[in-house]
């Protein structure tokens, strides 16, 4: 399998580069095929409600558009674009160069299965930058990214030996071993132990391009409006708390108990009407399984009287009177926490690579103090609670712009007198 795979890859690595503005246009040709009619139903018999299989639908259009990846590819490579090409003589030296981008060779996707259609979305940013690709789908993967990427390679015949998706379970260590040694880069999408075990399949020469576990908050002031956590409880309902940028829980700004009991009171009915209209799509074993937790969270509360877990419909918030920075059980169950702003960056900077985004809620004269707390702490994104989940165009991701994650840079000298 891997002997062929591995001539595969050679013979595509010899051909010329495809060029970007095919890729986009293979992309945009494919958002343009979408349509609710058609592909919303094919959503929803994967599970999703109705408003999520729409939003989807309309999130892969505007991701797969032209003008959106023009945009990114500029945004990160300038307006001259890939290869971003550049001849001069260097400071001190009498010899011509050539700079330009190149793709790193091939890369090696390990996605994981908490975002539908993620692998496919790494494989095109794979594309993009002129890769050839190996995509190992995660293990439940819906046969989503799959059709996608068929598609795509149906609208643009020559990128068909440059996707190979392949069924590898991630136990079977030595055939994901097999496939490291094939690549130039691994794009991993994964929770920590994730990171950690390839990590250890990789050769010391292969770049990791790591998109691990992240933890995302909202952060108010005791007076926040109830648009604002209205805000932060559709996020949580909507995503099921289960995207890196999903608030897990709310900080408020005090050291006061009452606070953080009058935030969770406050905030239990509104995310119970948004879970009522965003109900999680679970299966009985994953609901008795939450149940059971949700039911030892209320009997711990009880016993130690230390914290309170106040239970809606289909949701639930844990107040909690100390500090401590964890997962929620998800799926519209979250807790509250105090930190005053002053302790933020020794509360928060030893999470530092843990932290993502946060939803900021304060008074507008100490907005610019709080958000530099934050970002001196490791948060890579401040925002509202509408917009936890929602990216724009050619935003960072992590702090970092991944496009030119999958490229080098390489230089040329050019002979004297040619």
């Amino acid at each position: 399998m891997f002997e062929e795979l591995s001539r595969s890859i050679n013979l595509a690595l010899a051909k010329p580069v495809p060029p970007v503005d095919a890729v986009i246009a293979a992309c945009d040709r494919l958002a343009g095929m979408l349509n609710e009619e058609t592909h919303a139903p094919l959503l929803m018999r994967l599970g999703m409600g109705r408003g999520k299989a729409l939003w989807e639908l309309a999130h892969a259009k505007r991701m797969m558009s032209r003008p959106y990846l023009e945009q990114r590819v500029r945004a990160e490579f300038g307006a001259a674009g890939i290869p971003g090409r550049r001849e001069y003589v260097p400071l001190g030296e009498t010899q011509t160069v050539i700079e330009e981008w190149r793709p790193l060779g091939v890369l090696l996707h390990i996605s994981a299965g908490n975002a539908d259609a993620l692998p496919a979305y790494s494989v095109i940013e794979g594309l993009i930058t002129g890769n050839v690709n190996l995509l190992k789908l995660p293990e439940g993967e819906s046969g989503l990214s799959a059709g996608i990427l068929e598609a795509l390679c149906a609208a643009e015949p020559c990128l068909a030996d440059r996707v190979h998706i392949l069924d590898v379970r991630s136990r079977e260590t030595e055939k994901l071993k097999a496939l490291a040694v094939l690549a130039d880069g691994i794009a991993l999408w994964g929770s920590d132990e994730a990171v950690r075990a390839v990590r250890a399949l990789a050769e010391p020469r292969t770049k990791l391009i790591e998109w691990g576990n992240r933890l995302s908050f909202a952060y108010v002031s005791p007076e926040a409006a109830d648009e604002f956590l209205r805000g932060v409880a559709r996020d949580m309902a909507f995503t099921n708390q289960l995207y890196c940028s999903s608030a897990q829980g709310i900080f408020v700004d005090t050291q006061e108990w009452e606070d953080v009991r009058r935030i969770a009171s406050r905030f239990l009915p509104l995310l119970e009407a948004e879970a009522r209209d965003h109900p999680a799509n679970l299966d009985a074993f994953a609901r008795a399984g939450l149940s059971f937790g949700l039911l030892a969270d209320s009997l711990e509360a009880r016993l130690s009287g230390e914290w309170e877990l106040l239970r809606g419909e289909n949701c639930s918030v844990a107040a909690y009177p100390d500090f401590a920075l964890a997962s929620s059980r998800q799926y519209a169950n979250c807790w509250v926490r105090p930190l005053p702003r002053g302790q933020i960056i020794e509360r928060l900077r030893p999470h530092a690579g843990l932290l993502q985004t946060v939803a900021l809620q304060c008074a507008d004269g100490v907005r610019a103090q709080v958000a530099h707390a934050l970002f001196a702490a490791g948060a890579a994104r401040v925002t509202d609670g509408f917009h936890m989940s929602q990216t724009y165009c050619a935003m960072p991701r992590d702090g970092m712009l991944p496009l030119s994650r999958c490229m080098k840079r390489v230089s040329m000298a050019r002979e004297n007198g040619v």
